[in-house]
């Protein structure tokens, strides 16, 4: 969904692009490699010291098959030793899979129509404006994303994946430019 507004005040247009997608995931395979590595937000998210981990359960040892919520078993320690195991940690796929949905300003553009007499008296230009802009200035995501942009998508010379990242990707870019228009 976009939402675009324009507001025209003397010679001053405000125009500003919000969009808002939703209903689809990411996998975050790039943050695979941060948590590996220790450079990942959950690797100090509690400062590397022994925790429980959020929504684990044990199996329930009076109810063969069936399984209790884990409120009190601790990891053996908090710091490369969980986050660097594969098959506890970095090689569980559903621990980088999080919502994608996002409200981000696109666009936000100040323009401002010079007057003709400032620019001397010329028959052949009939209007002039100069513009500053801003592209990809905000981004509010769910608190399950905590690694980036769900428009940060792989793309590498044998695919245009859409919804997953991975390491060798260079990060997404907030633009800022200015323009000078001229009609003749």
């Amino acid at each position: 969904m976009g939402l675009d507004a324009i507001v025209n005040y003397k010679r001053f247009s405000l125009t500003t692009l919000f969009e808002y997608r939703t209903g689809n995931v990411i996998y975050n395979g790039l943050s695979t490699a941060l948590d590996f590595s220790g450079a990942g937000i959950r690797t100090a998210a509690f400062n590397r010291e022994r925790f429980v981990v959020p929504n684990s359960s044990y199996a329930d040892p009076a109810n063969p098959g069936s399984f209790l919520p884990n409120n009190s078993i601790t990891t053996r320690n908090g710091g490369a030793d969980f986050f660097t195991d594969g098959p506890r940690y970095t090689g569980v796929i559903e621990n980088y899979v999080n919502s994608a949905a996002f409200w981000k300003l696109r666009e936000l553009a100040l323009s401002y129509n010079i007057p003709l007499s400032k620019i001397g008296v010329n028959k052949y230009i009939k209007n002039a404006k100069i513009t500053l802009l801003g592209r990809n200035l905000l981004l509010f995501t769910p608190k399950s994303n905590v690694f980036t942009d769900p428009e940060y998508s792989a793309f590498d010379a044998t695919s245009n994946a859409i919804g997953f990242t991975s390491i060798s990707q260079t990060p997404p870019s907030r633009f800022f430019g200015a323009n000078i228009s001229l009609t003749f």
